[in-house]
């Protein structure tokens, strides 16, 4: 079901309630994963340090547990939304073979203190360069799935230090939320950018496709989850700072060097979010979700304003293997909201044919349309037929109704205009994993609004979703 909540395709999700994502980190910045582990812990193959249980929903329960340990996240058995064939293949692994499909680690117990010490972030991008960050999570006896994290890392070309630490546990109360309390100074994307892969592209090529800010302080959030709803609320005390465009090493350089990383207003948000998701989007048929900011003078921050976004999306599978995908959003703000805060819409997932965040919007109604077909173009080729390469035609369209300047300067067209962008991308999906984990996507794309310059080519990679 859901490997990873945090992710920066869902950054209005109840599951994700801080709205920004960690810059090109292979793992995300609120979670315990590590490149590998969702790998590591779906194995059949390992030896079951478990003692034998007495009915498959036991092991299936313990697999849980485990996976629980290894990723950061809470894994109820009543809560799953993977489909019933998923669930039948793990208990038929633990019929065949006796084991249940955990790792070699024994379980840990209520009197077993844990320390683990692994890669938190590895990523590089045009504000900060290198950034590795180890972290260590330790899990203290007792009843309660307490979890301490801590993780530092250093840009070797903004020459600034980076951290985040905090707690993550499941309350004893009615509905079991878990709670997460954290302090992090780190760097973010914001907008339409907010792809993981984009640690490749920058050292590789000189494309970066995000845009950053620096912002330093507390996040808590309670979340609330029933099988495949989630709702929660939280609270965001930081101070947001404009970052400036440092690193100059690439390996083989792009079209262009990097482009300066834009400003943004400057100040101390104290926001509360609320959210509600229902479904996957990465797998269900049908997905929706929607958030509330409200950031207020009684919260004492410098910034005023009301935020609203939703969004569902449906698909639906058809004949050979192929697959149609709609994504409908909208929202809008109201009061005097940062640069940061805005609906940006241009870039990898509003209107793929535009610029990154070429549209501050205030308020926006978006559509894309995606048409994944099952032919693999490498199924005919001897060799590389199992790396399954996937076309995907897509079209999006998008109308701005209201749009702001990053000096606060708001413009409302008398007649809005419609875009619209049309195009295909080739994507490669080399960890399997569903949903689109593990993912290599070139997007080409025109925009329709104009004759010249009017082509986009944006590769993305991405660990998990």
């Amino acid at each position: 079901g859901a490997v990873a909540a945090d992710s920066s395709a869902a950054a209005d999700s109840t599951a994700a309630a801080d709205s920004t994502a960690t810059p090109g980190s292979i793992a995300a910045a609120d979670s315990t994963a590590t490149p590998g582990s969702i790998a590591a812990a779906d194995s059949t193959s390992a030896p079951n340090p478990v003692a034998a249980p007495d009915s498959a929903g036991a092991a299936l329960d313990a697999y849980l547990n485990r996976l629980g340990d290894r990723t950061g996240q809470d894994f109820l058995l009543d809560e799953l939304t993977i489909s019933d064939s998923e669930v039948d293949s793990l208990i038929n692994a633990w019929q065949t073979t006796g084991k249940s499909p955990v790792d070699d680690r024994p379980t840990r117990g209520p009197d077993r203190l844990d320390i683990d010490f692994e890669v938190g972030a590895v990523r590089y991008n045009r504000v900060e360069g290198l950034n590795v960050m180890p972290r260590m999570v330790v899990r203290p006896p007792g009843p309660l799935p307490l979890r301490f994290s801590g993780q530092v890392g250093y840009g070797w070309a903004s020459e600034v230090w980076t951290w985040r630490g905090g707690l993550h546990t499941r309350l004893p109360v009615p509905g079991k939320p878990s709670l997460e309390v954290n302090h992090a100074r780190d760097v973010y994307s914001y907008g339409a950018g907010g792809l993981p892969g984009n640690t490749a592209l920058a050292l590789f090529s000189g494309k970066d496709w995000d845009d950053y800010y620096q912002g330093e302080g507390w996040h808590g959030r309670l979340t609330w989850s029933r099988r495949n709803i989630a709702y929660g609320v939280g609270f965001l005390d930081e101070e947001q700072t404009s970052v400036a465009t440092a690193a100059s090493l690439t390996l083989f350089e792009g079209d262009d060097a990097f482009r300066p990383n834009p400003g943004i207003n400057d100040g101390r948000l104290r926001v509360l979010r609320i959210g509600l998701t229902a479904g996957d989007e990465t797998q269900d048929r049908l997905a929706a979700s929607v958030s509330a900011h409200r950031a207020g003078e009684e919260f004492g921050g410098d910034f005023d304003y009301h935020r609203f976004r939703g969004e569902v999306t449906a698909r639906q599978r058809l004949p050979f293997g192929d697959e149609l995908k709609a994504r409908l959003s909208g929202g809008f703000v109201e009061g005097a909201a940062p640069y940061q805060a805005l609906h940006h819409v241009g870039g990898t997932r509003l209107l793929r044919g535009y610029e990154i965040n070429e549209f501050p919007a205030r308020e926006y109604t978006a559509l894309a349309l995606d048409y994944k077909l099952g032919t693999n173009l490498l199924g005919y080729l001897p060799w590389v037929r199992h790396f399954r390469v996937q076309p995907v035609p897509f079209f999006d369209t998008a109308v701005v109704y209201e749009t702001q300047t990053p000096d606060g300067t708001r413009f409302t067209p008398s007649d809005p205009e419609w875009r619209f962008s049309a195009g295909i991308g080739i994507q490669q999906n080399f960890l399997g994993i569903p949903g689109g984990a593990g993912q290599v996507r070139l997007d080409i794309a025109r925009r329709l609004d104009r004759a010249d310059d009017a082509m986009t080519y944006r590769l993305g990679f991405t660990i998990e979703r």
